[in-house]
């Protein structure tokens, strides 16, 4: 069986759309079988109408955690996608209600919390460097250093959660304009 390697970061703020590419890659005929965090493998399969679910980063002793499991067993198609890719499983279409449609937004949200969170974590960590810095307590190259790696990843973290909420919102746009569910296209 011909396979293909795609190397593709798997990032939390990119989800909505990772989950569409890989139901385009399906109606090309490349149906997944395993994903890590820097690529995606697929094998060659007759094309079809395949939907994904991605969901990482569960702590069991959160709600969501019951859900990701809760989704997993009842929508879950019969794919043959690597065990070691946690945090993803195929879907079958024709099990998709409105329970899994507020499961997508549900995760999305808690998503968007997070990055949010760490957002304001890291503004808190670029106020403490600027402190350090205009007072000279610390070597100033070191201050100017930590002052970089917060506001970048503060920037991340922001965009991050701006792209959750689009994609989000398209999605859910998508589904009033066609009755369809937010999971399936944009």
């Amino acid at each position: 069986m011909e396979r293909r390697v795609v190397f593709n970061l798997n990032l939390r703020a990119f989800v909505n759309s990772k989950e569409l590419w890989l139901s385009e890659m399906a109606l090309n005929g490349w149906r997944l079988s395993d994903m890590t965090f820097f690529q995606c493998t697929f094998e060659k399969h007759i094309p079809g109408n395949y939907q994904y679910l991605i969901y990482e980063g569960f702590n069991s002793a959160e709600e969501i955690s019951f859900d990701y499991y809760a989704a997993k067993r009842k929508y879950r198609s019969k794919s043959k996608i690597n065990k070691k890719s946690r945090g993803v499983f195929e879907i079958d279409g024709a099990k998709i209600d409105k329970e899994f449609v507020n499961y997508v937004r549900l995760r999305n949200k808690k998503y968007l919390h997070t990055y949010l969170l760490l957002a304001l974590f890291f503004l808190f960590g670029i106020a403490v460097s600027l402190i350090c810095l205009l007072h000279g307590e610390y070597n100033v190259l070191f201050s100017a250093a930590i002052l970089a790696f917060t506001g970048l990843s503060f920037l991340y973290c922001l965009i991050s959660a701006i792209l959750i909420s689009r994609q989000s919102s398209k999605r859910e746009t998508y589904a009033e304009k066609t009755g369809d569910s937010p999971c399936l296209r944009e």
